[in-house]
């Protein structure tokens, strides 16, 4: 496991929110690298401070009392069935959860308008190389450095003629290729490796020309541009200087 890959699910083991392997992975990791078990030191005596730090606050008594008179009054103007049936907590707990539905509808509603402007391909991307990453069985179906084993291995599946290059002397080595769907289109990927870091190029048909676009999605350098009728989409944990570079190589080709 690498080191930026660790900072991005650090949180979620120090939680214990991590499936078993996932966990032996990064704990493995942890072991051998100083600098994130340092990190993770300082996580976890950060999460120490503020629970030890916390305020807690008892209701008084007479919130009981205001709370059951209010309940009272509510009752009265509903059907008997209901006033026996449910108890005061009850009541309290189906308004809490009311409340707390109306404001994540509320939030979804402000957000969505916003999500829906964004463009699908790189978070879809993104989630098919993580999903690669914790399976290395999907990550890659047919195993290959040669790029004349590769291509062929492509028709038939794809609408498009995909571009493998062996790119070995810049240091990204052929490893492979799979199949994926992106925005309900089929998409080749490729597998490079850089050093310790995978390195996925998606592509799928595209109609319009793009210009390129570097951002970074939860801590995954992304690049995305379209050119000769095909879209393509990069995605690695390395920092953004390496992704513009590979980025830089395959845009050549053309």
């Amino acid at each position: 496991m690498s080191c930026a890959r660790t900072r991005q699910m650090l949180d979620a083991w120090i939680d214990r929110e991590l499936d078993a392997a996932t966990s032996a992975e990064l704990a493995q990791h942890l072991s051998a690298c100083p600098a994130c078990n340092a990190m993770r030191t300082d996580r976890v005596a950060l999460r120490e401070n503020i629970k030890a730090g916390a305020t807690y606050f008892n209701a008084p008594a007479s919130l009981r009392t205001a709370v059951t008179r209010e309940l009272a009054a509510t009752q009265n103007s509903r059907p008997s069935l209901l006033r026996h049936s449910t108890s005061w907590w009850q009541t309290v707990a189906l308004a809490i959860s009311a409340a707390i539905a109306s404001s994540l509808l509320t939030v979804w509603m402000l957000r969505a308008p916003m999500e829906s402007a964004l463009p699908p391909w790189p978070e879809q991307a993104v989630a098919h190389h993580v999903a690669g990453l914790s399976d290395p069985r999907r990550m890659i179906e047919v195993t290959s450095t040669d790029r004349h084993t590769i291509k062929p291995w492509f028709h038939g599946k794809v609408d498009f003629a995909p571009t493998v290059a062996d790119l070995s002397a810049e240091g990204y080595v052929l490893s492979g290729a799979r199949l994926e769907r992106l925005v309900h289109q089929p998409a080749a990927a490729l597998v490079y490796q850089l050093r310790e870091h995978p390195v996925s190029l998606f592509m799928t048909r595209a109609t319009l020309a793009e210009p390129v676009t570097i951002k970074i999605i939860h801590g995954f350098s992304v690049a995305t541009w379209a050119a000769g009728g095909v879209r393509f989409i990069a995605v690695a944990d390395t920092d953004i200087g390496e992704i513009k570079r590979f980025t830089g190589l395959v845009q050549a080709l053309h």
